[in-house]
């Protein structure tokens, strides 16, 4: 009776250290893996360093004059430059931005993102001073709420603030997107980079496809936590 006992309470101990060790594996997941191109500035080694695409060959350039930049907050946008991802929106397609400090000097300072000259050609995630906040994917979704840190991201026609859905974009693309999405500012045909944040930007993941809900929210509270 004892030895069968003590086999039990081994085989139970075996079955939790499983438990354990797979549980282990999944907090073990990069935040970037549920993404097809992904920029870490917080931690990052240096701003040099923060350039390199953690997925694929998406290597970030410089358009303008550099910000700031520290390891303990990451890229500290005010106002100078955007970063070119050289990546260009489709329908479907999915922005996510980690951030912090925003303090927006206008209606609407972009995050990341970009539109063409006209019509309704938007994919950006937004701030605004009166207050609100806004995701955009062809048309756009405004929530008239200030947002000054977290985690906002625009799967498909749906926009969610840390992992929790707002709602739904009501209008799809008119026209298929031109320009690259840029992080720091809007990539806007014609004219080049306007709408500069004021913000602190933590990391940045962009998908080719749409993001199912439960992955949104999983990989938001990962980023949360970088």
């Amino acid at each position: 009776m004892l030895r069968s006992r003590a086999a039990g309470l081994r085989g139970r101990a075996a079955v939790s250290g499983a438990r354990r060790q797979r549980m282990g594996q999944i907090a073990a997941i990069p935040w970037y893996t549920y993404f097809d191109a992904a920029w870490q500035f917080k931690g990052a080694a240096s701003l040099l360093a923060s350039y390199t695409d953690l997925v694929g060959s998406a290597d970030l350039s410089v358009v303008g004059a550099p910000d700031g930049w520290s390891a303990q907050n990451g890229l500290l946008c005010a106002g100078l430059t955007a970063l070119n991802t050289g990546i260009v929106p489709a329908s479907g397609y999915t922005l996510m931005i980690q951030f912090a400090a925003a303090a927006p000097s206008d209606t609407f300072d972009v995050l990341g993102g970009s539109q063409n000259a006209a019509g309704d050609t938007r994919f950006y995630l937004a701030v605004g001073n009166d207050p609100r906040h806004l995701y955009a994917h062809g048309g756009t979704l405004a929530v008239a709420a200030a947002v000054v840190a977290g985690n906002m991201c625009v799967a498909g026609a749906a926009g969610y603030l840390n992992g929790v859905s707002e709602g739904a974009i009501a209008t799809g693309f008119s026209a298929a997107p031109t320009g690259a999405i840029y992080i720091g500012a809007n990539n806007k045909g014609g004219v080049g980079a306007q709408n500069f944040c004021n913000a602190n930007i933590v990391a940045v993941g962009i998908k080719f496809s749409t993001l199912l809900p439960a992955d949104v929210a999983a990989a938001a509270a990962l980023m949360a936590e970088i």
